[in-house]
């Protein structure tokens, strides 16, 4: 009786290579057979690039007020976060029924296509800012590249308008705040001159009392020109009146001369400084309303945010299950069927 050997049966079963390719092809017939039963989507590719320089990033409030109060405490988590919101929108309802709009312009397959059936076709890969492919599948190939770049369109027009509203936030805020310190300095100027205003008015009353033909004490005149002195460091006109005021000994009727024009030019400067007050709350205000709405087109994104058409030539489609692959693999598997075949083949006569 012959020894069983692997070795001999491997030997041997190799030497039967017809029946090896007979089982290959039969796999690769039935792939192709599979191609036409199960037709391969088609992929259509439009690609843009999105980049992002995250100038004064930490002095974003608008992107603070749509992360819920969130403040980002290094650039990345700033960055990782504009991408996922650039994710999100461009798969929103507007954008798909935008793209949708503009297929039906072109064809009138689209008629009978709703939002939810296109946003199926649809799939976004991206790895970080660089390049972002906007893929569309479809079983005809013509069908997934107008998707694919009517969508890319849609997508680059909407963002860039938002990123242009995010820009008009940052200059806002920028706006809003330089206003706010000029009005908080208009205030303190405004406080201080009416605290002027009520110094002298004191000193005024005091003078009254004093018999006309009595002169000036040193003391009163110093308070004189302390009140006035604080109100020369705003207003250059009050270096006039200090160089005017009355000399020591001089009598009250004098100095209440004196007075009366400094409480009119102080009249003048806080009139003056109301009305500057005024105008900066009345600009603060359409800033404000104008940062509102610019704030709400921008949809959170940044204004630093850059975006850029690659190309403009309409995408390749190219098949998902192409028939050679589709082919190679029936080919694979009726090898490995034979193998398994094989296999027990020789389990058995082993064992018997």
């Amino acid at each position: 009786m012959q020894e069983w050997s692997l070795r001999n049966e491997v030997y041997t079963a190799l030497h039967r290579w017809p029946l090896i390719l007979l089982y290959g092809l039969v796999g690769c017939a039935l792939g192709v057979l599979l191609s036409f039963i199960w037709p391969s989507p088609w992929r259509a590719t439009a690609e843009i690039y999105v980049g992002m320089e995250p100038y004064r990033w930490s002095e974003d409030e608008n992107v603070v007020a749509y992360a819920l109060g969130t403040r980002f405490n290094y650039a990345d988590d700033y960055k990782n976060w504009q991408m996922s919101n650039l994710n999100a929108l461009v798969t929103m309802d507007d954008i798909l029924l935008k793209t949708l709009d503009r297929l039906r312009q072109s064809d009138d397959y689209w008629s009978d296509v709703n939002r939810r059936a296109l946003g199926n076709m649809f799939q976004v890969y991206w790895r970080n800012p660089g390049r972002w492919r906007l893929v569309a599948d479809h079983t005809d190939p013509n069908i997934a590249s107008a998707a694919a770049l009517a969508w890319r369109e849609v997508v680059y027009e909407t963002v860039q308008q938002s990123i242009n509203y995010a820009q008009d936030t940052f200059r806002l805020d920028i706006q809003l705040k330089a206003n706010q310190n000029h009005i908080v300095n208009l205030t303190t100027q405004q406080a201080e001159l009416e605290t002027t205003y009520s110094g002298l008015s004191t000193l005024k009353n005091e003078l009254q009392t004093i018999p006309e033909s009595q002169p000036v004490d040193d003391l009163t005149r110093w308070q004189i020109w302390s009140w006035a002195s604080h109100a020369a460091q705003s207003n250059p006109r009050w270096e006039t009146l200090l160089a005017e005021l009355p000399a020591a000994g001089e009598t009250p009727v004098i100095y209440l001369t004196w007075l009366e024009q400094a409480q009119l030019t102080l009249d003048q400067d806080l009139q003056t400084l109301q009305t500057k007050i005024d105008t900066l709350s009345t600009q603060q205000a359409q800033a404000n309303a104008e940062y509102a709405i610019a704030s709400q087109a921008s949809r959170g994104l940044s204004a630093n945010l850059q975006l850029e058409k690659i190309s403009d030539t309409p995408p390749k489609p190219i098949a998902v299950r192409p028939i050679a692959q589709l082919a190679l693999i029936g080919t694979i598997i009726g090898i490995s069927i034979w193998a398994i075949l094989w296999l027990v083949r020789l389990t058995l006569r082993k064992n018997g």
